[in-house]
């Protein structure tokens, strides 16, 4: 045992040093401890109380801005409300009482559009016009009709139109607004610029001796032609399309409740004038300036349709409660007894002591903060994550696959994955289930792969399934990511059941439709009349159309659905081109376009020549429509390394910039309006390109600056 410790006689002298020195430095150090501790309280204490003030100020920002944009976002949605108004009056020419009637119900506004009175029309009416407008509105049924006020102007409005035509609106019918200066103001800006207008501060016609609210009208103009310049706006304009707003009405409808922690008040104007107060969301009376005081108050201008609004804003005492926090006071509490308590403390123990406790800390807290990371996704994942043990026993279960599976997370831990999934997994007590999924057969490992599930219920269901593999304290476990594809085969078979209607269901009647137009049309039921006979000829132009539509889509699903089956054999690239150009020169006749085949080669194609005729037609075809009345359309070859590249170029408009990136989507058409001046399904470009993929070959196009457009495709060459 002597080899174990130092002599006695050794330890002795150096024991009575270390308390030698205890003794002199001992409460020294520890003074100094005290005081550096109470220091970093003191820091602590500030920077808490000062996270504390910028969180309140962030949350308060916060609300600010989410009632800001509430506001705004709301006032944006009924200018659009009023454009829609506007797009009727462009389209139709002359909109009728009725029509107003109709359109205004069809939007529902009382569900959709909460806080607005109404949408109405006001009609601008010169002097020499205004007899004649009153009698006018008086032939529609309103014998006592008259421009209120009455009496000489130099230029009348008056509202025509205002639904809902009930109830308050009444008294508005006949109103001149452009009578009332701040109503003027409004109008003659929304007329001059062409852009939604806001009123100031009024009293709304509506209002009666019960419950009046401040209010305010949004204007849009509405033109006869179109009109660029002022001048030209004034004398295009036909009237206003607008909405009166009474603004308690409309800030219950935009905030519904309120906002629960925060007190403002809408003035009218750039500046806080009690005068223009336009709302006040704690019901008083300019409690601006007892409120003012508190630090977070601030005032912020709202800019809505050429208007400005000042808008006061407030915390209130829900937003005091919320932000309330003891922490400021915890930490200089908590500090000041932690420094007491260092202060009977030997320093060097400390020091050791707290190494220690430091160390210990931060990799528990890394180690924690790991696992909760990686449980925060897994928990918030969409997939259902399943691990086990290498025996296949259940360690982990989330969110997601207990909403799949129907499961418990204590139901279904250290219980065989093989109830999840029995008809993939067939696992005994002493399998290996690192060494199932690893085998060279199983193929799971790094790939995805459909299987059957079956719920808590008993139920099948298709679903996907990857799997990956990693080592915990040098036990292998396994991850497996689960996505429920019930609803994608769901879909599968709607589209499957779609394509056989459009196969089976739509063709035959199509069929039969288009035989009776030609019967008729050539006569079977005697003379038809001109304009019957041109009738006729639209309707078999769109029955035409209808049915390559339904061709296209029938060959983009046999395309995508399976392997497309082609009846590859060598071909010479001069026939092909041939018949390419004899199948569609009645196309070219009709337009008015001459199709020139400019051939140089002698080769031959290994292609299916029923799909080469299908993606040269969608390409002649293409550049034909957009063919100007006596162009050619060049029809040519080339070589391009070891393919033969076959063009087709046109001379027509080209190709927008904004078109490019989808031009060979589905349904993609240049102009996609109603109104478009070129037909088409939109698939045709879609359906070549896939076309000459499956034959092993490329496509593209070239398009300059209104110089036309050249599509090619390069196919391999036969040696």
């Amino acid at each position: 045992m002597s080899g174990v410790g130092k002599p006695a006689s050794a330890e002795i002298p150096e024991m009575s040093g270390r308390h030698l020195v205890d003794k002199i430095h001992g409460p020294v150090l520890a003074w100094v401890i005290l005081f550096l501790s109470l220091l970093i309280t003191l820091a602590a204490w500030q920077l808490s109380s000062s996270y504390a003030e910028e969180r309140a100020q962030d949350r308060f920002s916060f609300q600010v801005e989410e009632a800001r944009q509430a506001i705004k976002k709301r006032m944006l949605d009924y200018e659009q409300l009023l454009r829609g108004g506007v797009g009727l009056f462009n389209s139709t020419g002359s909109v009728t009482r009725s029509m107003w009637r109709e359109y205004i119900s069809t939007l529902e506004i009382n569900q959709h559009y909460p806080g607005v009175q109404g949408v109405g029309f006001a009609r601008w009416i010169t002097p020499a016009d205004l007899s004649s407008h009153i009698d006018a509105v008086r032939a529609e049924g309103f014998p006592d009709y008259v421009v209120k006020p009455e009496g000489p102007r130099p230029q009348y409005t008056s509202i025509i139109y205002l639904e809902p035509f009930t109830d308050r609106n009444l008294r508005a019918f006949g109103y001149d607004m452009y009578s009332n200066e701040i109503r003027r103001e409004a109008m003659s800006r929304a007329r001059d610029t062409a852009q939604a207008a806001l009123s100031g501060r009024v009293t709304l016609l509506q209002e009666t001796n019960k419950d009046v609210q401040p209010g305010f009208l949004m204007y849009l103009p509405v033109y006869r032609n179109k009109a660029e310049t002022v001048a030209e706006r004034r004398n295009e304009l036909i009237g206003f399309v607008y909405s009166p707003f009474r603004i308690r009405d409309l800030m219950e409808g935009i905030l519904g409740g309120g906002l629960p922690e925060l007190d403002f008040e809408i003035y009218d104007g750039e500046t806080v004038d009690t005068a223009q107060l336009l709302y006040d969301s704690t019901g008083s009376k300019h409690q601006q300036s007892q409120q003012q005081l508190h630090p977070l108050a601030r005032t912020a201008q709202l800019h809505i349709a050429g208007r400005t609004w000042s808008v006061f804003y407030t915390p209130n005492q829900a937003f005091e409660v919320a932000n309330k926090t003891s922490q400021p006071l915890m930490i200089a509490v908590g500090g000041v007894v932690i420094d007491l308590l260092l202060f009977f403390i030997i320093l060097s123990l400390v020091r050791l002591r707290r190494k220690s406790q430091l160390l210990a800390s931060s990799m528990f807290k890394q180690l924690g903060e790991r696992e909760l990371h990686f449980k925060a996704i897994a928990e918030t994942a969409n997939d259902a994550i399943v691990s086990t043990n290498n025996t296949g026993q259940i360690t982990y279960f989330n969110k997601a696959a207990q909403l799949v599976f129907g499961y418990r997370s204590d139901e279904v831990i250290d219980q065989s994955i093989a109830m999840l999934m029995p008809g993939q997994f067939r696992l005994q007590p002493d399998d290996d289930f690192i060494e199932l999924v690893n085998g060279e057969s199983s193929g799971l490992i790094g790939t995805v792969v459909e299987s059957i599930g079956v719920r808590k219920n008993g139920a099948n269901f298709p679903l996907e399934l990857s799997l990956s593999t990693w080592k915990a304290d040098d036990i292998p476990q396994v991850n497996a990511i689960i996505r429920d594809i019930t609803e994608r085969k769901k879909i599968d078979r709607m589209k499957s059941e779609f394509i056989s209607t459009v196969s089976h269901e739509l063709r035959t009647p199509l069929t039969s439709i288009r035989g009776s137009l030609s019967l008729v049309a050539n006569g079977a039921c005697g003379e038809i009349p001109g304009k019957a006979q041109e009738l006729l000829g639209v309707a078999a132009r769109n029955i035409e159309r209808l049915n390559r539509l339904i061709n296209d889509i029938l060959d983009i699903e046999k395309i995508e659905s399976a392997p497309l089956q082609l009846n590859v054999a060598s071909h010479e690239i001069g026939v092909l081109l041939k018949q390419a150009v004899e199948i569609n020169s009645g196309a070219a006749e009709a337009a008015q376009v001459t199709l020139v085949l400019d051939n140089h080669l002698a080769m031959s194609l290994n292609v299916d020549a029923d799909r080469f005729f299908q993606i040269t037609t969608n390409l002649i075809t293409n550049a034909i429509k957009f063919s100007p009345v006596g162009e050619k359309v060049l029809i040519g070859t080339s070589m391009n390394g070891t393919a033969v590249r076959i063009s087709v170029k046109d001379f027509g408009p080209g190709i927008s910039d904004e078109f490019r990136e989808r031009i060979f989507g589905k349904f993609a058409q240049a102009d996609s309006s109603d109104t478009r001046s070129k037909g088409g399904t939109g698939l045709g470009l879609s359906i070549a390109k896939a076309l000459v993929e499956k034959m092993g070959g490329t496509i593209g196009y070239e398009c300059g600056a209104d110089v036309g457009t050249c599509f090619y495709f390069d196919l391999p060459a036969v040696s």
